[in-house]
């Protein structure tokens, strides 16, 4: 009446409580790498502009030098900077062959930087004007005299990733990570 008993069969899946535990411990794993994949990407991204900056200055003094003439790095002016420190907005090279500090015709561009990334910020700080940067014909930086530029992502200060590219009157550049304050370029 009951027929023979076949060999028990074996169910495969997983159940709805195992399901659970692996998805509560993914969220747990991605939980703890976030905040660790957010200030890596920081500084990637300060390191990144740091680059940009050093290369810009490092082109326009060797210009200097080269030409013999004044080369000026100057900020871009844009809505999105609100202050003349503010240089994300991009920045351009140019031979000042009349010597007025403008960019007029016939006055050659030696690299265009286009506007960083969202929340990147950089700050100038120099003594002057803070909208440029003038090369003489000796690749001295004119008014003689340091600078240097606060690059914050996140518009955080307090962000790992912030970087500080301090530069010497002769042209010297240095990075300091970190670290946003004067201190941070003492001794170059």
């Amino acid at each position: 009446m009951f027929g023979t008993r076949s060999s028990p069969k074996f169910i495969t899946g997983v159940t709805l409580t195992e399901a659970v535990v692996v998805v509560a411990i993914v969220g747990v794993l991605a939980g703890l790498v976030a905040p660790t994949f957010q200030d890596a990407m920081d500084r990637y991204r300060a390191n990144a502009v740091y680059d940009e900056l050093r290369s810009t200055y490092v082109l326009a003094r060797s210009e200097a030098v080269s030409s013999r003439s004044r080369v000026i790095v100057q900020r871009r002016v844009s809505a999105n900077c609100a202050t003349v420190q503010e240089w994300q907005c991009g920045w351009i090279v140019y031979v000042d062959a009349n010597g007025d500090g403008v960019q007029s015709n016939g006055e050659p561009s030696l690299r265009s930087v286009d506007e960083l990334p969202a929340r990147t910020v950089v700050n100038m700080f120099k003594a002057g004007n803070v909208s440029q940067v003038t090369f003489d014909r000796w690749g001295n930086i004119t008014p003689l005299g340091p600078f240097r530029q606060n690059i914050v992502p996140r518009e955080d200060i307090n962000s790992n990733g912030v970087r500080t590219l301090c530069a010497s009157s002769g042209g010297r550049f240095r990075l300091v990570e970190g670290d946003a304050t004067n201190a941070a370029c003492t001794g170059l």
